[in-house]
């Protein structure tokens, strides 16, 4: 029992010495690209508004290179259909959740360390407001107060800089693709629409390491 709790102490007091855990929070700038919604009767521009998101995550140091990572973003954008001068937008949010491996090019006590990241998980659309009346592009497409789970996929690129023993800045650049939020922006019937929506988002943090 001695023998055991004396590992246990010296597993423990080496995993905080390895400092493979850290928690940050970033915030950044969620930039949509627009889709277009066709049919016979026009075509309209379809999207969410940019908005700046924060974010939280939390990433294990598994490896000397390799970490895992869970965050999770808000953003406020709203949904909106565009044709010509004619805006048309809903109140709206989204809840994104995300697990990426991060691939570290420079070793963990680097005191910089570039990487790559990829991953996936889900998001939450979230149609907060009325839909608006009347909808102009409603031949092409409508907006509608309906909430939607789709996947996204995760891919970007990023860098820490370790500014005091446990304590890195971090900056990072994402792209995130949904599936496109068909259930708010409605294609008419016989209309074509976009099968994704990316977004891209550069964001800038400082994260704890323990």
């Amino acid at each position: 029992m001695i023998l055991r709790t004396a590992g246990l102490i010296l597993w423990l007091a080496a995993a905080a010495a390895a400092q493979i855990w850290e928690i940050g929070a970033s915030a950044g700038d969620a930039m949509y690209k627009k889709g277009t919604i066709s049919s016979s009767a026009g075509s309209v521009q379809a999207s969410i508004d940019n908005s700046v998101v924060p974010s939280v995550a939390v990433c294990e140091n598994m490896y000397e290179h390799l970490s895992g990572e869970f965050r999770y973003l808000y953003e406020t954008g709203h949904p909106f259909l565009s044709q010509g001068a004619t805006k048309t937008q809903i109140s709206g949010d989204s809840h994104t959740f995300v697990y990426d491996e991060l691939l570290h090019f420079r070793r963990r006590a680097s005191w910089w360390r570039p990487y790559v990241a990829v991953g996936g998980g889900a998001k939450y659309y979230v149609a907060s407001g009325p839909a608006p009346v009347p909808q102009p592009s409603s031949k092409v497409a409508l907006l509608l107060a309906n909430n939607q789970w789709v996947g996204v996929g995760s891919a970007g690129a990023g860098l820490k800089l370790k500014v005091q023993e446990h304590v890195v800045l971090r900056f990072d650049v994402r792209d995130f693709i949904s599936q496109f939020p068909k259930n708010q922006l409605k294609p008419a019937a016989g209309a074509s629409a976009p099968t994704i929506l990316q977004q891209i988002t550069p964001m800038g943090g400082i994260g704890i390491v323990f």
